[in-house]
């Protein structure tokens, strides 16, 4: 698998963010030590995830070399964007009566 260079350049960052802090722990330099730390986790992170997961065009490639058909990939993502939007729905729906209830709650102490 080869890495972009953006790919290459996160890496880069969250390795010399991880070391960083590596080296400020054993200076027992607190403060510096918890922002190093703080930020290589999602900079490390991310580039890690984003260079070990394919692309959609990779995984569609793979899917038909193992023999699913164009038909049964678009009902595969058919039936992933309904549950995506079953989700959404719910949560906003779960906000929705949250934010009721806190109104009614506040009205309740107003009295």
């Amino acid at each position: 698998m080869p890495f972009t260079v953006a790919e290459g350049a996160m890496l880069g960052a969250g390795m010399i963010l991880a070391g960083g802090a590596t080296f400020a722990y054993k200076r027992k330099q607190t403060t510096l030590f918890k922002s190093l730390y703080f930020l290589s986790w999602p900079v490390l992170g991310s580039a890690v995830l984003w260079t070990l997961m394919p692309t959609p065009q990779q995984m569609e490639k793979e899917l038909k070399e193992n023999g699913f058909d164009q038909q049964q990939i678009d009902a595969s993502r058919a039936a992933t964007q309904a549950q995506m939007e079953q989700l959404r729905a719910a949560a906003m729906g779960a906000k929705a009566g949250q934010e009721q209830g806190q109104q009614q709650q506040q009205g309740e102490n107003a009295r």
